[in-house]
């Protein structure tokens, strides 16, 4: 239980690793 948690939670931080990548280019454009 505990380490499908933690699987979880390195599993969402990844997915937001990914859309930060892909959206800090479009909020740098003016």
């Amino acid at each position: 239980m505990l380490f499908n948690l933690s699987l979880i939670v390195l599993l969402a931080l990844d997915t937001q690793n990914q859309i930060l990548r892909l959206v800090q280019p479009l909020i740098k454009m003016p």
